[in-house]
């Protein structure tokens, strides 16, 4: 158990500890997406939800889908305590489906905000941060 505590301290310490901004490290986890009644903008016909992992890659914070492996992530920043993505759909080459995310962390558990996506859509929606194992 401390030598778990101590390889977790280490990592988030080598990954922010130079300069950077103590909440990127907050945000780093598995997110469920919620979407209707539970957020700021509840009309909204999407019905699913989606898991997602906010980590550390090689080249600065990556995101991951653990549905669908279609779904591709860019453009990840955080700025004091709000993160912004984008997500590309990639099922119809033909036709590419952008949704920007853009997320305001309210709790350590909790971020809100909306999305816009490439049909002139505007969602609201939570992601609610998953205890870990």
């Amino acid at each position: 158990m401390t030598r778990s505590i101590i390889v977790a301290t280490a990592f988030v310490w080598l990954a922010f500890g130079s300069g950077q901004p103590r909440q990127q490290a907050q945000i780093l986890g598995v997110w469920t997406e919620h979407w209707g009644t539970d957020t700021i903008h509840p009309e909204t016909d999407v019905h699913y939800v989606d898991t997602i992992t906010i980590f550390t890659g090689r080249n600065g914070l990556a995101i991951i889908c653990h549905h669908d492996s279609l779904y591709r992530y860019d453009q990840i920043r955080v700025k004091d305590d709000s993160l912004f993505f984008r997500m590309e759909n990639t099922s119809l080459p033909s036709s590419p489906f952008f949704v920007n995310f853009y997320l305001k962390q309210v709790a350590p558990d909790r971020m809100e905000g909306r999305i816009f996506n490439s049909q002139d859509e505007t969602v609201g929606i939570v992601l609610k941060k998953m205890p870990a194992p």
